[in-house]
């Protein structure tokens, strides 16, 4: 070993000088925050939300005869994902006003969704149209 200098146990906060401690702690500042506003934003679609810190330290030996190791250690956060909507779409035709043929399309609501209906599958029914336009 080398002759001035202190070695101690390896312990989490000496890894990459204190670094990766550092980073591990922004992780979970993140995951806390990120998933506070994820549940607040998607309220009871977010189900069982949650944020996971996966970390991960790999010891290596580098040389048996001078007892040399490699430490290197891998931090990722993994946020949840947007939940999945559906939009309701209605086969269809319309004329190509460039050329003129009829084209084979889909149409949705362009008013969006109806409230109380998160999974924006309604669609309304030609009475309803009929009614709203009267109104």
């Amino acid at each position: 070993m080398t002759t001035g200098n202190t070695f101690v146990p390896l312990t989490l906060e000496l890894i990459e000088e204190g670094a990766f401690k550092k980073a591990l702690d922004r992780h979970i500042a993140e995951a806390q925050a990120g998933l506070v506003e994820f549940v607040e934003t998607w309220g009871e679609r977010s189900g069982k939300a949650k944020a996971v810190i996966d970390m991960t330290i790999e010891i290596e030996c580098q040389s048996i005869e001078d007892g040399i190791y490699s430490v290197t250690p891998k931090l990722k956060l993994k946020m949840p994902a947007r939940p999945p909507r559906t939009t309701a779409a209605m086969s269809g035709s319309q004329k190509n006003p460039r050329t003129g043929e009829t084209e084979l399309c889909m149409f949705v609501r362009d008013t969006g969704s109806t409230p109380g209906d998160p999974n924006q599958m309604h669609l309304p029914l030609p009475e309803e149209e009929q009614l709203r336009s009267e109104a």
